[in-house]
């Protein structure tokens, strides 16, 4: 499915990224190197005037099998579901028990694949943790300037460490997810599906209502089994799980808090515009965020990034308005998008 693809994609994309960057200094990533493709392309950078044509035309290949692998793959699925008795797909009536139970059945798939990987990513971060932090230790240089970006925080430590790179990290990550969740609740006007759903004893603000609680539903989902993955790593390294448990959880909060904006614009404005605002909010907030305090922003423009409310929970410092915020944008969203589709039904 789409949202299962972009799950899977945006991880192995950043797990390219930690492991091309990190595997010098944890050994551990050592043994994932040959899988990430930006390490197999590290030596072309055409810019400085240095080229790898092998490396690209390796993953050139790469890219063209995968891509025929996809197209395969997608017409025997066609012709599967065509032919009579050779595919077998079990009835789930619990999906058909109304439209929350519907609207979780389809973003199950997408939910327990961002969970299970950023799970996996979790558990690969939390396990080098002890390992990073000892060997950013032994280069003063950069212990310093560590120091410096966050003079308030121990962020040489496990917790540091996880906070500053997972943490940091799975920001982004939960804002691709809402934006996939919330775009399968506006893909349902969007393709044609609602004509349908509405022909049953439903109102649309009961449609809306609904369907969009399994939108929040959804990232909660996620974010256990993300929590599972982290408290696993953390607990293999011996180290206290409370704090990164508690930081996914914060992170579920804000993935929940994307979503419920991108909720109230689908409702107040139209659905085809909810999941791209989604997105570009979850990464402006980042950026915002993180340039601002590179930049030296005055606080009034950096303020406005809702990541800069979030606190440092694996490091136990909460920023308790920030997170009220999140559930009232949550919350809020999921009312505001009812009450737009109901303006915009009685405009018609």
């Amino acid at each position: 499915g789409r949202g299962g693809a972009l799950a899977i994609g945006a991880i192995v994309l950043f797990l390219s990224f930690v492991v091309s960057a990190y595997s010098d200094i944890v050994p551990a990533f050592q043994i994932l190197r040959p899988l990430s493709y930006l390490h197999l392309t590290a030596d072309h950078r055409p810019l400085g005037g240095r080229w790898d044509w092998p490396a690209v035309e390796l993953l050139a290949v790469a890219v063209a099998a995968l891509f025929a692998a996809g197209v395969l793959a997608f017409e025997r699925r066609d012709l599967l579901a065509a032919a009579s008795g050779r595919l077998k797909i079990p009835a789930i009536r619990l999906w058909l028990r109304g439209v929350f139970l519907r609207g979780v059945g389809e973003r199950l798939p997408a939910s327990i694949a961002w969970g299970l990987g950023l799970g996996l990513y979790g558990i690969l971060i939390a396990t080098s943790a002890d390992e990073f932090v000892a060997q950013i230790g032994k280069i003063p240089q950069i212990a310093a300037m560590i120091q410096r970006l966050f003079p308030d925080a121990n962020i040489l430590s496990t917790a540091g460490f996880l906070q500053l790179s997972f943490f940091g990290q799975g920001i982004i990550m939960f804002g691709l997810a809402a934006a996939t969740f919330v775009g399968g609740w506006a893909s349902d006007e969007g393709e044609r599906r609602l004509e349908v759903l509405l022909s049953t004893p439903v109102g649309r603000v009961a449609w809306a209502l609904r369907s969009g609680a399994s939108v929040l539903a959804a990232v909660a989902l996620m974010t256990v089994l993300m929590a599972l993955g982290v408290a696993v790593g953390t607990a293999a390294q011996g180290d206290d799980i409370v704090g990164p448990v508690v930081g996914v959880g914060v992170l579920g909060l804000y993935g929940m808090a994307l979503a419920g904006i991108g909720l109230a614009i689908g409702g107040l404005v139209r659905p085809s515009l909810a999941a791209p605002a989604t997105a570009i909010l979850g990464i402006g907030f980042f950026l915002l965020d993180l340039l601002g305090a590179i930049l030296k922003l005055p606080a009034a423009i950096t303020d406005l990034a809702l990541t800069r409310h979030l606190g440092r929970p694996i490091l136990g410092d909460f920023d308790g308005p920030g997170l009220v915020a999140c559930v009232a944008l949550a919350v809020g969203g999921l009312v505001l998008s009812a009450i737009g589709i109901r303006r915009r039904d009685v405009g018609r």
